[in-house]
């Protein structure tokens, strides 16, 4: 007849490695969830019922290399060159406001309008 310890220990020695293959199960589950996550975020998700679609990865950066190009001047229709125009506009418009103040009120000293700014190299 076996120790009655010999049992106990048998068992408890089951029991730990039982419980360490556990915790490596659920270890293991979390990564491949996270990987599972990663793969969603780079391939993007389909829509489905309650929730709209999520563009993938390449997507979002087409997305953001398309609104990106409007930052820069491409002959007159990117937002760049409007802002170019409204700013060339604005010192137009500066200039002749103080010649008329100097027409109109020439004893006055009147601020001069502002040199050329200038154009930083990018």
């Amino acid at each position: 007849m076996p120790e009655p310890w010999a049992a106990i220990v048998a068992v408890a020695g089951v029991l730990v490695a039982l419980g360490g293959i556990g915790a490596a199960i659920r270890w293991l589950v979390v990564q491949l969830r996270k990987i599972v996550h990663l793969a969603d975020d780079l391939l993007g998700e389909p829509a489905r019922p309650g929730h709209a679609a999520r563009p993938g990865l390449m997507d979002r950066v087409k997305t953001l290399e398309d609104r990106t190009a409007e930052l820069k001047p491409n002959g007159g229709g990117s937002i760049k060159d409007q802002v170019t125009r409204m700013d060339r506009r604005s010192e137009q418009l500066e200039q002749r406001l103080v010649a008329v103040e100097r027409t109109v009120v020439p004893d006055q000293p009147h601020p001069t309008p502002k040199a050329k700014r200038k154009k930083r190299g990018r």
